[in-house]
């Protein structure tokens, strides 16, 4: 019992971190309704609004090629403090629409921000986490991401999604997120490898690790990207439709079961449960999708399948590489999943342009269709 105790242990610096990830993720899941309802309210088609998301990705993309060199030069804290404050400067300020373009050219700035404070901080995170607990560390991570952007909804809910105290919240929360990282300011940086890792290489040392990750964001990006329109198309109003990436949040506390279990399974069976669990959901939701509180059951179901996913893909990538790899390891790990998420975004926005609100659930179940093809040919070339 008490060595069980002990393993949801952790070191001051690491609750810092966890109360800056908490912070940030509700300021961020209050941006996944409020963004889109921005530009759908602003006449602003479903492709355009996945071409935007992918913009903001590319920012992402292009971060993650001089990452590792930026945080060496400048250090772990003031890489934090100036994208941080860049980036909640930028989402207040996309309160004022001025035009598609201008919006574009906001978003691939907050996009190449978002990836240095993500980035960074889990990078962190995964250093200061010993072996033994980086299961569970990860799961609790997780949860904890899942509890707050479940928590930016509901804020939004009570502000309005066209409100600018929503824009000013989000701005706070993730200032907020910054100052909380205050104690550890004077921590001393650790040590880290700036030479970059390829995708070609990291694909080479773990393919289920690249794709599972790639598909991952695939869904999720989608999922955080079209499900406020996917609701209002439904016939929904905006802020009801953002509860339902709260349903898909509100299973959070799966992160921290998946990161128990993932001490007793392997990653990799723990990766195909949460795939397979991912496509019965949504093939379920392409059915039937006439009750709303059916539809929040289903992206609760969603949530847990992709909990499993998550923390066993990060527990595989923190195993491939070591310590001083990990900001590096971490980047391209994070581009791929950039990447999964621009395909999610634009491949779901043209789905949906063609088919209609059903054109959501139908890219999911595709990404996941995929992923689980490229396993049986993969793990039947490896047994021959």
């Amino acid at each position: 019992m008490l060595s069980s105790l002990k393993d949801f242990s952790f070191s001051k610096e690491l609750k810092f971190l966890y109360l800056s990830f908490f912070l940030f993720a509700v300021a961020f899941g209050i941006n996944l309704v409020i963004f889109p309802t921005n530009l759908r309210s602003h006449g602003v088609s479903p492709a355009l609004i996945g071409f935007a998301s992918a913009i903001e990705t590319m920012g992402a993309i292009i971060t993650s090629f001089f990452l590792a060199k930026f945080v060496n030069n400048l250090g772990i804290f003031k890489s934090l403090k100036i994208t941080a404050i860049i980036y909640a400067c930028l989402s207040l300020l996309l309160y004022f629409y001025l035009g598609y373009f201008y919006w574009l050219l906001t978003i691939f700035i907050i996009g190449c921000c978002w990836f240095v404070y993500v980035i960074t901080r889990v990078s962190w995170l995964n250093i200061l986490l010993t072996d033994e607990k980086r299961g569970i560390g990860i799961g609790i991570f997780s949860m904890i991401i899942s509890l707050g952007v479940c928590t930016g909804p509901l804020i939004v809910k009570i502000f309005s999604a066209t409100s600018f105290y929503s824009y000013l919240a989000s701005g706070l929360l993730t200032i907020l997120s910054m100052v909380s990282l205050t104690p550890l300011k004077d921590l001393k940086n650790p040590v880290i490898n700036s030479q970059r890792i390829s995708l070609g290489d990291f694909f080479k040392k773990n393919p289920q690790c690249f794709l599972a990750r790639f598909f991952l964001d695939f869904q999720s990006f989608s999922l955080m990207t079209f499900s406020v329109i996917y609701g209002v198309s439904l016939g929904y109003t905006y802020e009801s439709a953002g509860l339902f990436i709260s349903a898909y949040y509100a299973s959070g506390f799966f992160d921290l079961i998946a990161g128990i279990v993932s001490k007793k399974f392997k990653v990799q069976k723990l990766i195909n449960f949460g795939f397979f669990g991912c496509i019965y959901c949504f093939l379920i939701l392409l059915v039937y999708h006439n009750s709303y509180w059916f539809i929040i059951l289903v992206y609760f179901l969603f949530g847990a399948f992709i909990a499993f996913i998550f923390v066993a893909v990060y527990k595989m990538m923190n195993e491939d590489y070591g310590k001083d790899q990990l900001v590096s390891a971490g980047a391209t790990f994070q581009l791929i999943g950039t990447l999964g998420s621009i395909c999610g975004s634009l491949t779901t926005g043209i789905i949906f342009q063609i088919f209609g609100p059903q054109g959501f659930p139908a890219t999911i179940i595709l990404g996941c269709t995929i992923y689980i093809a490229y396993l049986l040919f993969y793990e039947k070339k490896f047994n021959n």
